[in-house]
């Protein structure tokens, strides 16, 4: 509870922020849990994806949003992330700019799902530590994002 509560009011903030913006740009279904485990190599080439429970229809900025937070721990490795992606499919300035904007957002329910969240462990000590490592992951993401954006600045 109290990991929650010196968190709540960044999340406040940002979610404040984020829910007045239009992310609906260049709509696709979207896989919505890609990363390196759900991809399928052979020879250093993607022979398929996998787990498709999560599917929906979504800007194609969220697969995008959710591969750089479980797959890029530094600036660089975000950069060459988006260098390769664009490398086969041109972003346009609006999805740029809106990347950071919907990881925030996306953040926030993360922040909900962890703290409040059920889950699927054997037992209750099970349960509420993974959560807690979920909620820790959350937050910190969450802080390297903010400082990165200035979000907060932004808000009154």
């Amino acid at each position: 509870d109290k990991l929650m509560l010196d968190n709540l009011e960044m999340f406040s903030k940002i979610l404040k922020n984020v829910r007045k913006i239009n992310f609906n740009v260049n709509m696709l279904y979207a896989h919505s849990d890609l990363h390196a485990a759900n991809v399928l190599f052979e020879n250093g080439k993607i022979r398929g994806i996998i787990d498709f429970e999560n599917i929906g229809y979504a800007p194609r900025i969220r697969d995008l949003s959710l591969s750089i937070k479980s797959g890029c721990d530094t600036l660089a490795k975000e950069r060459r992330f988006m260098k390769g992606y664009e490398s086969v499919l041109k972003l346009t300035k609006k999805e740029k700019k809106l990347i950071p904007l919907i990881t925030l957002r996306d953040n926030c329910y993360f922040f909900d799902r962890f703290y409040g969240g059920k889950g699927n462990a054997k037992d209750e000590k099970e349960r509420i530590k993974r959560n807690m490592s979920g909620l820790n992951w959350v937050i910190g993401s969450t802080k390297k994002m903010v400082e990165r954006t200035g979000i907060l600045e932004k808000v009154k």
